[in-house]
């Protein structure tokens, strides 16, 4: 999730829902009077439901991936450069509407809070909006501390809970669309280094080290137990300890079969 900057930002949108005070969001069920503290607060919400809206895994690292955005939980976020521009443009929008709004009858607390996010917002579009970038201080989509292939194996294991077969079904769901997301980061690597944005060839050799130890095939076959195993330096354990979990969600009779060179991936029943 460090790899591109979403609208406002994750933790302009953690921010602005944090600074609301307690019972901020039973009072927005009301409409709240124009430039008071409560219509700021309905405000914060607004920035902070449009970021959940345009980030699966923002809404599942929060726990917010059930109910009526439980189809979040089956999808990574969208990491293209079309996808960071749109980002950007919702940060701007929200950016004017919060610099609009009055500030004579708010408390200091509450116009202090509005400078807050301001900050965080404005700052959410230097690296987008001046460099075309995710951002200055990790300027790289590529490198030894960032990229999906870097950031979604972790986001999986630490954030995605399975509790139930649905909660597997969305685990497969973004397995299979993490080969995509790996083929947009080469993409947009590719685009950035024909702008000098590349990594030092340190930064690029432990990499390479990396994604080496991330390239293994599983062939699992759950109707007769069989487990097929490749791996390039990785324990078995790490590799499929997953799957293990996921197999005891799923029907008899499904192949889970995965193939995590880019593009490459695939999951499903045969």
């Amino acid at each position: 999730m460090d790899r591109r900057s979403f609208i406002a930002s994750a933790a302009t949108a953690a921010l602005a829902a944090g600074l609301r005070p307690a019972g901020a969001l039973a009072q927005a069920a009301s409409p709240a009077p124009a430039g008071s503290d409560a219509a700021l607060n309905a405000l914060f919400d607004r920035i902070f439901e449009d970021t959940l809206d345009h980030s699966p895994q923002f809404c599942t690292a929060l726990g917010y991936d059930k109910g009526a955005r439980a189809a979040a939980k089956g999808r990574l976020d969208d990491n293209s450069e079309a996808e960071m521009r749109g980002d950007l443009a919702r940060t701007r929008a929200w950016l004017a509407t919060l610099e609009a709004f009055p500030v004579d009858r708010l408390s200091e607390a509450a116009a202090l809070n509005r400078e807050i996010v301001l900050y965080s917002l404005r700052n959410a579009t230097v690296a987008p909006g001046r460099f075309e970038i995710d951002s200055v201080i990790r300027p790289y989509r590529i490198f030894q501390q960032g990229g999906a292939y870097f950031s979604v194996p972790d986001f999986l294991n630490d954030a995605h809970v399975i509790a139930d077969r649905a909660d597997c079904d969305a685990y497969l769901a973004r397995l299979d669309a993490f080969a995509g997301a790996l083929d947009v980061d080469t993409e947009v690597q590719r685009a950035r280094s024909g702008r000098g944005f590349t990594a030092p060839d340190f930064s690029i050799d432990l990499t390479i080290g990396q994604l080496e130890n991330l390239n293994y095939w599983v062939d699992y076959k759950t109707h007769d137990g069989r487990i097929v195993w490749e791996a390039d330096d990785i324990p078995l354990e790490e590799a499929i300890g997953h799957f293990l979990r996921i197999r005891r969600e799923r029907e008899v009779g499904y192949d889970i079969e995965v193939d995590l060179n880019p593009g490459l991936g695939h999951i499903g029943p045969r």
